[in-house]
């Protein structure tokens, strides 16, 4: 009697992020901090979708972990309204 496929390993649940002023609270991949130094913050205008949601703005944040120092680059996209920048 042949053998059952195995099941395929299960994906790591990511943490839940939270709403800062910054943009989403993220952890460190290599100690799990979620603090950070902000460095720069690079933005770009398009006009796309992203699983199936429009997005207008795309949003690299590169930072700095404050517990072990690992660097980090983060994208982020946001839908503004045209009229007045605002997130939706």
């Amino acid at each position: 009697m042949p053998k059952a496929k195995p099941k395929p390993a299960k994906p790591a649940t990511k943490p839940a992020t939270t709403e800062t002023p910054t943009g989403p609270e993220t952890s460190c991949k290599k100690c799990g901090s979620t603090e950070r130094i902000d460095l720069s913050t690079e933005e770009r205008e398009i006009r796309t979708q992203v699983k199936g949601r429009p997005i207008t703005h795309a949003i690299w944040r590169r930072s700095v972990c404050a517990n072990c120092g690992q660097h980090r680059r983060e994208l982020f996209h946001e839908n503004r309204d045209a009229a007045t920048g605002v997130r939706s």
